[in-house]
C-alpha cells in the first residue's frame, strides 16, 4: 500500500470485443494498450523519488495510522476498467489474464483513450490505497485525505519544477 505505480501504458481491462476483435483491442483503433509519453514517464517517476526521499518524516504520522511500511516507485501496466476490485479470486484472475499489470484502477484509460485519438501526449501516475481484495480499506475518503492528497500535490509540484 501506498506505492506510487508510473505507467508505461494502460490496458482496458475489460475490453472485450470478441470474436470481432482480439481481447482487449479497442475497436477501429487497432491497439490493446495505450502507450505513455516516455519523457513524461521519467519526469513523474523522478518527481515521485523526489517526494518519497524528501516528505518521509512528514509523511510518518499518515503512514503510522495506516499501516504503512516502505513506499516504492514502480514503472509498468496499468489496468483500467469499469469495476472496483475487492476479492482476492477476482485480483488473482485478473493478475493471471494480465500479468504485466501492476495496478487496477477505472479512470486512466479512458482519458488515455481519449488523448490517444487526439494525438496528445499524456502519462499517468497512482498511489496505490489498497491491495484490491478484502483487506481493502474502508474509509478511502480519509485515505485520499491524509495520503493521497500530499502524494499527488507533492510529485506534481515537483514535476512542474523539474521542467
Amino acid at each position: 500500500m501506498c506505492d506510487i505505480v508510473v505507467g508505461t501504458k494502460l490496458i482496458q481491462h475489460d475490453m472485450d470485443a470478441r470474436p470481432i476483435f482480439p481481447r482487449y483491442e479497442i475497436p477501429l483503433l487497432g491497439v490493446s494498450s495505450l502507450p505513455v509519453n516516455p519523457l513524461h514517464t521519467e519526469r513523474l517517476a523522478y518527481a515521485a523519488e523526489a517526494f518519497l526521499r524528501e516528505e518521509k518524516q512528514a509523511l510518518q504520522p499518515s503512514f503510522q495510522e495506516f499501516g504503512i511500511g516502505t513506499p516504492r516507485v514502480l514503472k509498468g501496466a496499468i489496468a483500467s476498467g469499469d469495476r472496483f476490485f475487492a476479492e482476492a479470486a477476482a485480483i488473482q484472475e485478473l493478475r493471471e489474464r494480465l500479468p504485466e499489470v501492476l495496478c487496477v484502477e477505472m479512470e486512466g484509460a479512458a482519458v488515455a483513450q481519449v488523448c490517444h485519438e487526439y494525438g496528445i501526449p499524456f502519462s499517468i501516475v497512482r498511489t496505490i490505497s489498497d491491495s484490491a481484495d478484502e483487506k481493502a480499506p474502508v474509509d478511502f475518503q480519509k485515505f485520499v485525505e491524509r495520503v493521497a492528497r500530499s502524494y499527488s500535490l507533492g510529485i506534481i509540484r515537483r514535476t512542474i519544477a523539474s521542467e
